[in-house]
């Protein structure tokens, strides 16, 4: 009876003291800190591989290779460890927009905490001011507008802004025109020039081949005479069409002044004594 009552006490003991063992084991799980299982590796065999390839690469400084290795391994397993991975690599290699996304990443998914979640939070905070500096000193898109001046010497006129179109604008197409139909005109009136020299010329033939009244070559003489008057006649409708052609081209070239140079422009007059809106009209 007595042993019995010593074997049962023992097998409490034993009871007791696995309990025991038990209770202290998840104390000590419990206790553990989180950033243990926020870096744990992955499960996944392949996903490890990738894990192990990316950080041979890393400790080389190969962050490129690193990079690759590790997304390819992210894509078999959604392990935390990956994202703090690759923002490691992407802080190294001064890409600190992409190193914020996978650091914000890793803390939302791994929830460290410790020295890792200061650690990596210190890492964003540097980087936000990296980025916020490096904003600050890019120049503006575009340019600033020129100041006005607060005064100027009495009476001095600020010059008219005119559109950009306006500026850019060609000589208009009527004086195009002008300069063609004057072209044209001087061309004709050449031509009367060599037909009237070419009349005469026919009419001097005539007088030495026949000077007086009657000869012997009376028809030659004639004929010459005939395309003299023709050659004459040729040069003074040339001396009218041309003349006709540099009038008419005066004309288109009056007439077709450039717009900018009519109306009236508005600019603004500011000086110490006066300041308004002026007005001038242009023909």
């Amino acid at each position: 009876m007595k042993a019995t009552n010593q074997e049962s006490i023992t097998g409490r003991s034993q009871v007791l003291a696995l309990a025991s063992l038990f209770v202290v084991w998840l104390v000590s799980a419990l206790a553990a800190p989180a950033h243990a299982d926020a870096l744990a590796k992955p499960t996944n065999a392949l996903a490890r591989e990738h894990l192990t390839t990316g950080n041979r690469y890393y400790r080389v400084r190969e962050f490129e290779k690193a990079i690759e290795e590790y997304k390819a391994g992210a894509v078999r397993e959604d392990a935390p460890v990956f994202y703090y991975n690759l923002g490691q690599c992407y802080r190294q290699l001064g890409r600190y927009e992409d190193a914020i996304w996978h650091y914000e990443r890793f803390l939302d998914r791994g929830k460290p905490t410790g020295e890792v979640e200061a650690s990596v939070k210190k890492f964003i905070v540097q980087m936000k001011g990296e980025l916020e500096k490096k904003a600050r000193s890019q120049p503006p898109v575009e340019p600033a507008p020129p100041p006005i001046p607060d005064s100027a010497s009495p009476g001095k006129m600020l010059p008219a802004i005119l559109p950009p179109a306006e500026r850019r604008r060609g000589m208009p197409l009527q004086r195009k025109l002008a300069i063609g139909v004057g072209a044209a005109g001087a061309a004709v009136l050449g031509l009367g020039v060599v037909l009237g020299i070419r009349a005469e010329s026919f009419e001097d033939d005539a007088d030495a081949i026949c000077p007086m009244s009657a000869c012997d070559r009376a028809d030659e003489a004639t004929k010459l005479i005939d395309r003299g008057k023709t050659n004459a006649l040729y040069a003074n409708v040339a001396f009218g069409v041309g003349g006709a052609a540099m009038i008419g081209a005066a004309v288109l070239w009056i007439t077709g002044a450039p717009r900018e140079h009519k109306g009236t422009v508005i600019a603004p007059q500011v000086s110490r004594a006066f300041t308004g809106v002026t007005a001038s009209v242009r023909f």
